[in-house]
């Protein structure tokens, strides 16, 4: 079986990159792109971790001078003719969304509760007025830092994405690389903004890939 780690354009050098279990990285190239894999072997639990790092070493080393599709940890196939069979039907796709966000990289803008917001309490059921006022107060405060963070960034950024988890929302922003240091700062020097916001990246930017294709049955993660 053969691990599968991202996907680039054609011809970019590897430099003797190892990867899981020291395995040496290794890459099919058709019709213009690139995909870069390396023997897999059974993972013991107690590994899983380091494995895991291993894998998203990789991936960041390729993605430090080129654009990345990555692909899922662990995404496995049987063996080359199955990758080259993979890439005669999608290399195309690939190498179109791979053009696209050529020189483009991903921030991750996180916003949530300002650390200095009292904590909530519904102890008592006289409580519960008081309880869904602070949580509409918290509630404005994150929506109008999202609001802040748009606009200070709406020259740079070429595509917004916007998730939101139990604790926080989270704004992925498409950018040049070379605009992101400019972005972190403006951000992070927001005035008037009642909410903890952080910025992280460069990350590939996967949030923004729009390839429609499957990956064989074969290939199909170990997680399902």
């Amino acid at each position: 079986m053969l691990l599968l780690y991202c996907m680039t354009e054609a011809g970019i050098e590897r430099k003797e990159l190892l990867g899981v279990n020291g395995s040496e990285v290794q890459a099919v190239e058709h019709n213009g792109v690139a995909c870069h894999f390396s023997d897999s072997t059974e993972s013991h639990p107690s590994s899983a971790q380091a494995d895991a790092l291993a894998f998203w070493s990789v991936v960041d080393r390729l993605f430090q001078q080129n654009t990345v599709i990555p692909f899922r940890y662990p995404t496995l196939m049987k063996d080359e003719p199955a990758i080259r069979n993979f890439l005669a039907t999608n290399a195309e796709i690939y190498l179109n969304e791979l053009q696209r966000m050529r020189g483009l990289v991903q921030a991750k803008i996180k916003i949530s509760e300002a650390a200095s917001t009292p904590a909530l309490k519904t102890t008592s059921p006289a409580s519960g007025t008081e309880y869904l006022k602070k949580r509409q107060r918290i509630s404005q405060s994150i929506t109008g830092a999202v609001e802040a963070a748009k606009e200070t960034g709406s020259d740079l950024v070429r595509d917004w994405k916007q998730l939101q988890r139990k604790d926080a929302t989270i704004l992925f922003a498409l950018i040049e690389r070379g605009a992101l240091t400019e972005l972190k700062s403006r951000i992070l020097k927001l005035d008037n903004v009642a909410a903890q916001v952080s910025v992280s990246g460069p990350w590939p930017p996967a949030e923004f890939v729009n390839c429609d294709s499957e990956l064989p049955l074969l290939s199909k993660t170990k997680n399902g």
